[in-house]
């Protein structure tokens, strides 16, 4: 096991108050229904800025805010190494005065997994230069050069190592 993945399962756990031993003790959870140590299911949700940021780019933006959660299913756990990928698709772009808010599906794959840890969909406000001008809200929203034309994009690098790979 990397002691570095370990270290962010228990940092997260440190910070969220979940000491459950299938996060954080190996040695108990090797003889558990998961052969090891898991993610919390909460670790690999957090990943969604990471994951958005490298597979989107959002014109003229100035911030963002995680503005909902929608459709959120936990659907296998993430043993503690594994390599985790998502796949982003953009659900929705419409104009709002304070901004254009987004909603974006997720799909976060374990590598050697048939099913996926976790599906959500994410809305995510972005305010700035674009409020008050619907006529702009369809072109703050581009996908990145890698999959130009498509709504839907896939992000391996700078995969986390579960931690997240």
């Amino acid at each position: 096991m990397d002691e570095a993945r370990q270290q962010q399962v228990d940092l997260f756990a440190e910070s969220t108050g979940d000491h459950q031993w299938i996060h954080t003790d190996p040695q108990r959870a090797a003889r558990g229904p998961f052969k090891g140590t898991v993610a919390h299911s909460f670790l690999t949700l957090s990943l969604t800025p990471m994951f958005t940021s490298e597979v989107l780019q959002i014109r003229e933006l100035t911030m963002a805010f995680t503005y909902g959660l929608g459709k959120v299913n936990f659907c296998a756990a993430v043993p503690v190494g594994s390599l985790v990928r998502a796949t982003v698709s953009v659900i929705s772009a419409r104009q709002k005065t304070s901004g254009v808010e987004s909603v974006f599906g997720l799909s976060y794959d374990i590598d050697g997994s048939d099913r996926p840890a976790c599906t959500a969909e994410v809305s995510v406000l972005y305010p700035g230069p674009a409020a008050g001008h619907p006529e702009t809200a369809s072109d703050t929203i581009a996908s990145c050069a890698q999959a130009e034309g498509h709504t839907t994009v896939g992000c391996a690098c700078n995969s986390p190592q579960i931690g997240l790979t």
